[in-house]
């Protein structure tokens, strides 16, 4: 009777840490193309420089400032701007919402690992995310800019909330 308990004890913990696993499933993939540069961090083998342009995003408490990458995939996140956009939490680590419109990825490395202040796209579901906090490696990310400043603010936003996006002159 002890050994029968211990079985099924024993299949019920093995179902509740499987049950609370990575809630981010699905945006994760290994792939073996990136590189690690003298840093230590992960990149794209393709990063692209940043360009001129800048872009505010104002939410409630304060603005966000982002450097915008000269790559197709920013080109393409600029043209739609100016913008009012809903983003949502997402795994404990970004903030993500939606574009009009899904950009392009001519050009763009399979993926890479984002680290806190990056601004990326994620293809798979035509987002855009702005990180808080450091990641795995996720295929079919792009990365679109590099927040300046503000990024503590996103630590601090719990529900979903509303942002407007313009380019700065």
């Amino acid at each position: 009777m002890k050994r029968w308990f211990r079985a099924v004890l024993a299949i019920v913990l093995i179902s509740v840490l499987a049950a609370c696993g990575d809630k981010s499933e699905g945006r994760n993939e290994e792939i073996t193309n990136e590189q690690e540069n003298p840093s230590g961090e992960t990149r794209g083998k393709n990063e692209m420089n940043h360009s001129a342009e800048k872009i505010a995003v104002t939410l409630e408490g304060g603005e966000i400032i982002i450097n915008v990458y000269n790559n197709p995939t920013a080109k393409e996140f600029l043209e739609q701007l100016p913008l009012t956009m809903t983003f949502e939490e997402f795994g404990g680590f970004e903030k993500l919402s939606y574009p009009p419109e899904k950009l392009t990825v001519e050009g763009a490395p399979s993926g890479y690992t984002p680290q806190r202040g990056d601004f990326a796209y994620y293809a798979p579901w035509g987002d855009v995310a702005m990180f808080y906090n450091k990641h795995s490696y996720s295929a079919g990310l792009v990365k679109i800019g590099e927040i300046e400043s503000g990024v503590e603010l996103l630590e601090t936003m719990e529900k979903d909330f509303t942002v407007s996006i313009k380019r700065v002159d």
